[in-house]
């Protein structure tokens, strides 16, 4: 295990440098951030006096060539407009996007597994349908829509839950949760459906071998054949939908964090887009892009657990 694991970090090198490349250079297509700084009134010499300072008048192969090198040695640069490292703007605003993501994954499992074998037992029946029709649903209605939703629901209809902000979890348990319930839910909508699909179609698989109609016709009870065995055979494509779900929350989460003003990484980003702030874009991305490789490897790592026959090689 320990050479695939280290031939897979090995591989995961040139991914690296090409996430690099495509961050930095997209950084760059976002805008002038000098003219953003200088406003709208400024001359063209206050702007090219601000774009010299920022170092943003060097060729691109140079900049990028500094900005590689600072990468690797663990600095990811200074903010543009607020002076502050970026990796310090990250460890202030990792709390909220982290505590979001385990409440939306949460509540995607508990919603999208048992919706997934529900429809598997009653593979074609009534249950089925309707978890199937509510999983399109969920993969065709907007995030904000959904998001937008719930906060007529749950905050203006029947204003039981809060509607923007972030309560750290120091705080207490219940004002933590309460304020990541709606925006939690609005993306576990989305991703509980994926899983859900995924689930039923695995199981429907698995429930045709023959080792199940053994296990059935050995007396075991409908609950056990299904939990039991069957469910742990299917594991292996449920597991990787909920690791590259995870990756893909980072897109969600700048929508929805947003949508409910919470503190996190993905409005960071926003913000940073909106301002031209390329060393916030760019250690932000990169970061997201690290994580999303590790979790693709960590969930290779994981199928020996989930399924004996997997072998690396």
């Amino acid at each position: 295990m320990l050479g695939y694991v280290l031939r897979r970090l090995v591989a995961t090198i040139p991914v690296v440098i090409v996430v690099a490349v495509v961050v930095f250079s997209l950084a760059r297509l976002a805008g002038d951030p000098a003219s953003v700084i200088a406003g709208e009134n400024a001359t063209a010499e206050q702007i090219a006096q601000i774009r010299n300072r920022l170092g943003l008048d060097q060729p691109l192969l140079v900049q990028f060539a500094r900005w590689s090198w600072s990468i690797a040695h663990g600095d990811l640069g200074v903010s543009i407009f607020t002076n502050t490292p970026v990796a310090q703007l990250i460890v202030q605003r990792i709390g909220p996007t982290f505590s979001l993501a385990v409440v939306t994954i949460v509540l995607a499992i508990l919603l999208g597994i048992p919706s997934g074998v529900l429809a598997a037992v009653f593979v074609r029946r009534v249950p089925d349908r309707v978890i199937m029709m509510l999983a399109v649903a969920g993969f065709s209605i907007p995030i904000f829509v959904l998001a937008y939703l719930l906060i007529l629901g749950f905050a203006i209809s029947w204003p039981i839950l809060p509607v923007q902000g972030y309560t750290p979890l120091a705080r207490g348990v219940l004002p933590w949760l309460g304020n990541l319930i709606l925006p939690g839910l609005a993306l576990a909508l989305v991703y509980a459906a994926l899983i859900a699909r995924t689930t039923r179609a695995a199981l429907l698989d698995v429930l045709a071998e023959d080792y199940i109609r053994t296990a059935r016709a050995k007396g075991l009870l409908p609950r056990e054949v299904v939990w039991l065995h069957a469910l742990k055979a299917a594991s292996v494509p449920i597991a990787t939908v909920i690791g590259i779900g995870i990756a893909l929350l980072v897109g969600g989460a700048v929508v929805i964090e947003t949508v409910f003003a919470i503190p996190g990484l993905g409005r960071l980003t926003v913000d940073a887009i909106a301002r031209r702030d390329f060393p916030v874009i760019q250690g932000v991305i990169l970061l997201f892009s690290g994580i999303y490789v590790l979790i693709n490897l960590l969930i290779d790592l994981s199928y020996t657990w989930l399924d004996p026959r997997v072998r690396f090689t």
